[in-house]
């Protein structure tokens, strides 16, 4: 490379990393093969359950990064990766498991109808 042609180089070196963060980017909660799951915990009387702590588990990915659900029993997993087997979604009060349901991955990601513990 001479002095000629490293100018151009480095212009489409710094487009090219642009535009792969822009695929990326944090903002949007996904990447390229990942998607964004997320749902709400309510009891019987449909009133958001906090503080319970949701995990993803994966056959062959493993366990999740736990989060919990907020005070609107909200809660969001962000990056994960769409693979072909099932994910299992767990809910925990402490060590307590009070939910486990199949889950499986979309392209466009999940956003799960309300989840009613009893």
């Amino acid at each position: 490379m001479d002095r000629r042609t490293f100018p151009a180089c480095l212009f489409i070196l710094g487009i090219s990393l642009a535009v792969q963060l822009s695929i990326s980017s944090p903002a949007t909660g996904q990447g390229p093969g990942r998607q964004v799951v997320s749902g709400t915990v309510v009891n019987g009387m449909n009133r958001p359950i906090p503080g319970l702590t949701v995990s993803l588990v994966h056959p062959s990915a493993g366990r999740s990064h736990p989060t919990y659900t907020d005070s609107s029993g909200r809660f969001t997993f962000s990056k994960i990766p769409v693979l072909r087997e099932p994910y299992y979604l767990e809910i925990y009060w402490g060590q307590q498991l009070l939910y486990r349901g199949r889950l499986s991955m979309r392209p466009a990601g999940v956003s799960l109808p309300p989840i009613v513990l009893r």
